[in-house]
């Protein structure tokens, strides 16, 4: 249910028009990462940032092992987008 890169893209689209630029506003992606590698993660990273994305907001699950993998993810860093 979160809105994938080309939605994210669609979003710029409309709110740059609307507002005629995009300086000083947060366009902001959700989703997870607690699956993937370091890799794919980057890769998933970079297709919303070229979509326009320039946050990320990590989901964390209730699933039972989430928060502790949540925690592995804090510890490796943001992956850089490739």
């Amino acid at each position: 249910w979160w809105l994938s890169p080309e939605g994210i893209a669609e979003a710029v689209s409309i709110v740059s028009e609307q507002r005629g630029d995009l300086d000083n506003y947060a366009m902001v992606a959700t989703g997870s990462t607690l699956d993937d590698n370091a890799q794919s993660s980057a890769k998933k990273l970079a297709s919303y940032a070229a979509a326009g994305a320039n946050w990320w907001l990590e989901w964390v699950d209730e699933k039972p092992g989430t928060f502790d993998r949540t925690l592995e993810l804090i510890k490796r860093g943001a992956p850089a987008p490739s």
